[in-house]
């Protein structure tokens, strides 16, 4: 059981990863923004 759910979570890691890398490279620059935009 254990050693089936640790490929799953694997899986959906390798899915969610492509999907992931984005939204991690957005997030900074979001925030940036919205202080850049607060700022002025």
């Amino acid at each position: 059981m254990a050693g089936r759910l640790k490929q799953q979570s694997r899986l959906l890691d390798l899915i969610a990863n492509p999907f992931r890398r984005p939204f991690v490279l957005l997030r900074p620059i979001r925030l940036i923004r919205e202080a850049y935009f607060i700022a002025n």
